[in-house]
């Protein structure tokens, strides 16, 4: 006799939003992710490769937030509620950012972000003067 075992995985589907930060402050990027869930697996990426830059898996004791260069000693993910803080935000850091979040049950969902860094030179009455801004795109 064979037996059949079904298995049904709900993807929920990809939002898009954005987000602005600036130079050297920090920003947090949400996840977004259900407040009823309980995270299992966490992938934050960039580039169109999926280039991870911060994961997590059950089980282990801490998120790996050095995976990439450009991010590493910067980075701090919440593991409760798949956020990602970036700190000492740069130019560079203007780009399409991808999480993949799974929880207990199976359920995933995606959600991709566009951080604009902008910077602002304040004048001797700090008034804004300069506006500098970068947008990164996929």
């Amino acid at each position: 006799m064979a037996c059949v075992v079904l298995s049904f995985l709900t993807i929920l589907p990809v939002v898009m939003g954005d987000i602005t930060g600036y130079l050297g402050d920090s920003v947090t990027l949400s996840s977004g992710a259900n407040s009823s869930w309980i995270l299992s697996k966490i992938e934050w990426s960039i580039f169109s490769n999926i280039t991870w830059i911060a994961t997590y898996r059950e089980g282990t004791l801490h998120p790996n937030t050095d995976r990439f260069w450009q991010f590493q000693g910067r980075l701090r993910l919440n593991i409760s509620s798949g956020d990602l803080e970036i700190r000492d935000v740069r130019i560079g850091d203007a780009l399409v950012y991808s999480v993949l979040l799974k929880d207990i049950k199976g359920e995933q969902q995606n959600k991709n972000l566009r951080l604009t860094v902008t910077g602002k030179a304040l004048n001797h009455n700090n008034v804004p003067v300069l506006k500098v801004q970068s947008v990164g795109f996929r």
